[in-house]
């Protein structure tokens, strides 16, 4: 899968999210590691998937992500992970959805691979409904 690689990044101290249309200068490595030449620790950048949501909204590490289908909300994710869609629990590095949601008065934190939505074009049946930056209250149970 091919895909433009672009950031935006959330400054906590002025608590706005930076996007790549604003043209600011961030250095990131190699590796992907975010170099903080001025020692803001207050920057916290985000990856773009390459997806885009049902409405054409570019989905970004750090959204949290609303699944229509069955109305269950999810926080993307880009890291190793137990892929729980799968019978054997596989063990995967990329990028993923990380479930929050409560069953029967149970938080449930299932992951899934992103590339299930993508590679079964099932991209339509997820809605950007924000971040985890600017609407932490998403993620809390």
């Amino acid at each position: 899968m091919n895909r433009e690689i672009k950031f935006r990044v959330f400054n906590k101290k002025e608590n706005k999210m930076i996007r790549p249309e604003d043209k600011l200068c961030i250095i990131i490595a190699l590796n992907g590691v975010f170099i903080d030449a001025e020692k803001k620790s207050h920057f916290f950048p985000m990856q773009y998937t390459g997806l885009k949501d049902m409405n054409g909204v570019d989905i970004y590490e750090g959204d949290v992500i609303k699944n229509i289908k069955d109305e269950r909300e999810y926080i993307v994710k880009h890291d190793s992970f137990i892929d729980t869609n799968f019978k054997s629990n596989l063990s995967v590095s990329g990028w993923h959805l990380e479930g929050i949601y409560f069953y029967d008065g149970v938080l449930f934190k299932p992951t899934i691979s992103l590339d299930n939505f993508y590679f079964n074009n099932k991209t339509k049946k997820l809605k950007v409904i924000g971040n985890i930056h600017e609407n932490p209250k998403l993620i809390k149970g």
